[in-house]
């Protein structure tokens, strides 16, 4: 979609990209282990423990956003001045980057409340939430 706009509109969204991809990546990585660890806690009939881990879940995505918000904020002109990149490209890259981390936090938590579900084995109620979500951001 960006390319209909220009060639730095697609570089900056391109560069952009490249840089919070591997960031969102590691780091939800981490969020994985909630799915086989509340998994094992309901196996055992453990729900509290379950619960608990949980809600331990969120506070680590809440963490791991407040860490990387400031991490990015903080470093993007940085780490962009790097690259060398026309001033154009650089602006559009780091509103690219600002933009992606207004959404850190709801991602993250919407993260370790799907692979809560996931570990229940209620795998069809997060691909309906996904699927609703496709078509609301398509329009």
């Amino acid at each position: 979609m960006s390319s209909r706009y220009g060639t730095s509109d697609l570089a900056g969204v391109s560069i952009g990209s490249s840089i919070w991809m591997p960031v969102y990546t590691g780091l939800s990585g981490i969020l994985l282990a909630i799915t086989p660890i509340v998994s094992q806690l309901v196996g055992a009939k453990r729900e509290l423990d379950a619960k608990k881990a949980v809600q331990q879940g969120l506070y680590v995505a809440i963490r791991i956003d407040i860490m990387m918000f400031i991490s990015l904020m903080a470093g993007v002109n940085w780490f962009l001045s790097i690259m060398q990149l026309e001033a154009v490209v650089h602006n559009i890259t780091k509103s690219y980057i600002y933009a992606m981390c207004a959404g850190i936090l709801p991602l993250f938590l919407f993260f370790v409340l799907r692979c809560f579900i996931d570990a229940l084995g209620q795998t069809r109620v997060t691909m309906i939430i996904n699927r609703l979500c496709c078509r609301f951001c398509v329009r």
